[in-house]
């Protein structure tokens, strides 16, 4: 019952910082743009330890998300969709794609679905240069419409955070159920979860459909927001970076993945001037969590509260 009312209260604390926070912001706009990219990359960060779940590991989530933001471009622009219409389509273009590409790949083992996801990343990512008159090409696409009655950066804001706690609650409630149970089975032992009768295949759909689908979603957000794409924002690099996120934060934990990220972009936007040291910094930060804390920022409470208990125990 304590360990609930901790995570009750954290919970509320971490909801009341959110709802204040343009309030403690009014005089930094910036800091809601940089608290709204937080957002957007959380979701993708949470759609890989969701993959991780079941034994995927994916590079590809990158992709899923830069073909929600076409499509919402396309849809918009091309089509004429009402911008409301076309963020539900950057959800529902990515899930299919994914559910016709994953059905016949999807029982690889980790290592060959790991270069079938690359593969596709990297196609999905030629094939924005290549289609020119269509996807923009380099320059990518510009002009955007905006989210009707979205208006000010703090509309933005709580519109960005609403989706990200509406998909963190699906995460949460998907590993609380059955389906969960399955899934820990899964990444514990493959094996013995298929010889139990686990159909390894259903379950990895699920995963896929579901990250891919918030994926897109925000993928749409992103394109609302900011009025233009440009393929140079999709390069493997920035998927190096959701695994970072991911490694800093902690696996299995929708927190500690929202403080990673959190963490890391903030450290890019603060020590951004040194430029080519960056990769440096950043490539220090993740030997130091993979050797000394490998259960990432979420662990630190619990390591801090075990080493007290320790110091303060009689000998």
């Amino acid at each position: 019952m304590e360990r609930f009312g901790y995570k009750e209260i954290s919970f509320s604390a971490v909801v009341a910082f959110f709802l204040i926070f343009p309030v403690i912001a009014a005089k930094e706009p910036y800091l809601l743009h940089i608290l709204i990219i937080v957002a957007v990359y959380t979701t993708l960060v949470w759609g890989l330890d969701l993959l991780l779940d079941c034994a995927l590991i994916s590079c590809s989530q990158i992709a899923f998300w830069g073909m929600g933001s076409y499509t919402f471009a396309l849809l918009t622009l091309k089509c004429g969709w009402n911008p409301w219409l076309a963020l539900i389509g950057a959800g529902v273009v990515p899930t299919i794609m994914s559910a016709l590409l994953s059905y016949s790949s999807v029982n690889l083992k980790t290592m060959y679905w790991c270069l079938f996801s690359l593969v596709f990343a990297v196609a999905f990512h030629e094939m924005l240069f290549v289609w020119r008159t269509f996807l923009g090409g380099a320059e990518g696409i510009r002009g955007i419409p905006k989210l009707p009655l979205v208006t000010s950066r703090t509309e933005w804001y709580y519109l960005a955070f609403f989706l990200l706690f509406l998909i963190g609650a699906v995460i949460h409630q998907l590993r609380g159920s059955r389906i969960g149970l399955i899934l820990r089975g899964v990444r514990i032992n493959e094996e013995l979860a298929r010889s139990a009768g686990i159909s390894i295949i259903r379950c990895r759909l699920v995963c896929l459909v579901l990250a891919n689908f918030f994926a897109g979603i925000m993928g749409g957000f992103f394109a609302a927001y900011t009025g233009a794409l440009s393929p140079f924002n999709l390069e493997l690099d920035a998927m190096f970076f959701l695994y970072v996120y991911l490694i800093v934060g902690g696996k299995g934990s929708l927190a500690g993945c929202l403080a990673g990220t959190a963490l890391f972009i903030f450290i890019r936007e603060l020590l951004g001037p040194l430029g080519i040291y960056m990769p440096v910094i950043y490539g220090t930060i993740v030997i130091i969590f993979v050797t000394l804390i490998p259960g990432g920022l979420v662990s630190l409470p619990q390591r801090f509260l075990s080493h007290f208990e320790r110091v303060k125990a009689p000998t």
